[in-house]
């Protein structure tokens, strides 16, 4: 995962998708940076760890092991300033203070939710709404993994993917053989999850 899909050949270095930090790692290499944490989007303690869950590169993505922490299995959902616990940052910061450039940093409610930086937002949600239909039964509710599903789908919609993640998606397509339906047709989620919805219902898709 490391050195195919999210290795940045150019200056050696892994991006922590919830900070945007560099982590030094050297192409090639089979030794990972011990700052480096293999994120599952749904935590693989909600499917007791079993394949092909636990390895399936859709919802993996390489995280500062600090922001990883933060995050631990908290849902996903929108944070309110009044409420954040934590900031994590791209310089390897952890504050509590609000930033001037909040958009680009997580954001800790602790013990309740965690909302990543803007530019992450579609991905992520992308990366929830694929595995609960692939694994329908496999991880508990899905609201265990993302509170508010009119929030997952608002973070897909405003949220399109970037060319940075499109060209790390493909490599996880070209790697692991199978499609994210949710890449490949925007503004999917809503469709697929109107029925859960209470600002996008199934009737303006008819």
């Amino acid at each position: 995962m490391y050195n195919n899909i999210y290795n940045n050949q150019s200056n050696n270095s892994v991006m922590c998708l919830y900070t945007g930090l560099n982590i030094p790692f050297t192409f090639g290499s089979n030794e990972a940076n011990e700052e480096l944490n293999c994120e599952h989007t749904v935590p693989q303690s909600f499917f007791n760890k079993a394949a092909p869950m636990k390895s399936d590169l859709h919802h993996l993505r390489p995280t500062w092991k600090t922001a990883n922490s933060g995050r631990s299995n908290y849902p996903f959902n929108n944070v309110e300033e009044s409420v954040v616990d934590k900031y994590f940052g791209t310089d390897r910061q952890v504050i509590t203070n609000k930033p001037v450039d909040v958009e680009n940093w997580s954001k800790l409610d602790s013990g309740v939710a965690f909302e990543t930086r803007e530019v992450q937002k579609g991905d992520t949600a992308r990366a929830v709404a694929y595995f609960f239909v692939r694994y329908p039964t496999q991880a508990g509710p899905i609201t265990k993994t993302f509170t508010n599903i009119d929030n997952m789908i608002k973070w897909d919609n405003e949220h399109p993917p970037t060319e940075l993640q499109m060209t790390q998606y493909r490599k996880v397509v070209q790697k692991q053989g199978n499609i994210n339906p949710f890449y490949e047709e925007i503004g999917l989620v809503a469709r697929a999850y109107c029925d859960m919805s209470t600002k996008y219902p199934c009737s303006i898709y008819e």
